[in-house]
């Protein structure tokens, strides 16, 4: 199990707060939200985007995003990319309906992260 000093880049949490991430990474639970984290945490969003951030660049995560077009408001998303490769190139390809995608002002992007080992946050 690997440890995470979070005194450089996470900072701002608490010893109660890490505690309870601690205890996430712990458990057999396989993936991590910056809604999760708010909820969990409770952090702002732009922090709980700072967390999921700082984790994939240490790679204790694997970051990623969630690529949703627009066109389908029923929350299934038409692919992921790691966020390390940055947002995908146009035109996207829409698994969802099979078109070509030439604007990002037809995708919408959410932040997420597969856990990929246990971590203690001291």
């Amino acid at each position: 199990m690997r440890q995470f000093n979070c005194e450089r880049d996470l900072n701002f949490l608490s010893a109660e707060q890490r505690s309870k991430l601690t205890e996430y990474f712990r458990s057999n639970r396989r993936e991590i939200k910056p809604t999760i984290l708010r909820g969990m945490l409770g952090v702002s969003e732009s922090e709980s985007y700072q967390i999921i951030l700082i984790l994939t660049a240490h790679r204790l995560i694997r970051g990623k995003y969630l690529i949703y077009h627009l066109q389908h408001p029923d929350d299934s998303y038409a692919s992921d990319r790691l966020i390390e490769d940055g947002l995908p190139p146009l035109p996207f390809y829409c698994s969802i309906c099979c078109k070509n995608i030439d604007t990002y002002d037809e995708l919408d992007f959410q932040i997420s992260a597969d856990i990929t080992e246990r971590v203690t946050f001291i």
